[in-house]
């Protein structure tokens, strides 16, 4: 659909997309401060010992962002309907800089090994819950807000936005790798960000389709002027579109989530998900920096396992329209079959 703003287009998907960047760099600083925090060198805290003797406190440190992923995400489950999408990318934003402020004062001011570990756990948590919000409320938002000409486009882009954190995570990661202490400014810096973050999606008009759904017609128009701000054809075309929506919605019967309808579409999505969980996907990402050291091989190539897991992202986006997502899927699992194999190989008969 054409007539709308690109410099509100730009922010309706900046805006959401950082609260996926903020996600992925907590996977790619994440495998370096796991890997800097066993390091008596350069931990630059008295309880690096600990860390570095039990893997089960390794596992914490990693997983508790995970844990946290799916608090949030069963909290806003109950709640993102009465609350809205931008309201969910503003207590992502909140809960992302009490995260990344526990994490960093875990390793400061002189904390004892209880207390420390205490507070980088407790940040873990509080930032995988904000995670949870992000990673619920900016798709919504996007799929919600886009011009309908360019709504799968910017959908997908947000997963590359997701990717790019990686990178940076790793990039930045890296960067403090032997500095003393520097895991804390891997955390650090997304600070900065996430402020940007809350005051980016305080300035963003709520969700056209959520005041709509909500019976708040006048407002949902309010919210397209921001993307329509001089084309009233189109505004009105894409408000018709949402009083359409919203009528069928009301008047169908409430959607079950064990429909017949739903079943092919839910299996295919959930088996995704669950297929990127048993081949251990997230574990690399995470244990990378960890995985590349024990092997010798350095472990800036982390770096560049990020790189490359960017352009493969950027081209599923640039391709999906043409090959289709069926086609797609199978190529990707394909490639992943192949990978787990060339891993098992590799690992075959290491001791680490």
């Amino acid at each position: 659909m054409a007539g709308y703003s690109r410099p509100a287009v730009a922010r309706i998907f900046g805006v959401p997309a950082l609260g996926g960047l903020l996600f992925g760099w907590d996977i790619g600083a994440t495998s370096y401060v796991l890997t800097q925090l066993q390091s008596a060198e350069y931990a630059g805290v008295s309880w690096s010992g600990a860390v570095a003797g039990s893997s089960f406190l390794q596992g914490l440190i990693t997983s508790g962002g995970v844990a946290g992923a799916l608090i949030g995400a069963a909290i806003v489950f109950r709640v993102a309907d009465a609350i809205g999408r931008r309201r969910e990318l503003i207590l992502a934003a909140l809960l992302y800089i009490a995260g990344a402020v526990l994490e960093v004062a875990s390793g400061s001011f002189g904390t004892s090994e209880a207390s420390g570990l205490a507070l980088l756990l407790l940040g873990r948590l509080v930032y995988g819950a904000a995670c949870g919000f992000a990673m619920h409320g900016a798709p919504a938002y996007i799929a919600e807000m886009s011009p309908a000409s360019i709504r799968g486009t910017l959908v997908s882009l947000k997963e590359a936005a997701i990717v790019l954190g990686i990178c940076l995570g790793y990039g930045v990661g890296y960067a403090y790798s032997e500095v003393d202490g520097g895991w804390r400014w891997a955390y650090g810096w997304t600070v900065p960000a996430s402020i940007l973050l809350l005051v980016g999606a305080q300035s963003l008009p709520p969700s056209a389709r959520w005041l709509a759904l909500r019976g708040k017609n006048v407002e949902a128009v309010a919210s397209l002027a921001f993307v329509y701000p001089n084309d009233v054809d189109a505004r009105d075309a894409a408000a018709q579109e949402l009083a359409v929506a919203s009528e069928s919605r009301s008047n169908a019967p409430p959607p079950r989530l064990g429909d017949r309808r739903y079943r092919r579409a839910l299996t295919a999505g959930i088996g995704v998900v669950l297929l990127q969980q048993f081949t251990g996907q997230p574990s690399v990402l995470y244990y990378a920096g960890a995985i590349f050291d024990a092997a010798g091989v350095g472990a800036v190539a982390s770096v560049a396992v990020g790189v490359f897991k960017l352009v493969a992202t950027l081209g599923a986006v640039a391709t999906v329209d043409n090959y289709g997502r069926r086609k797609l899927l199978f190529i990707g699992i394909t490639a992943m079959v192949v990978a787990l194999v060339g891993l098992a190989i590799a690992f075959h008969g290491f001791e680490g």
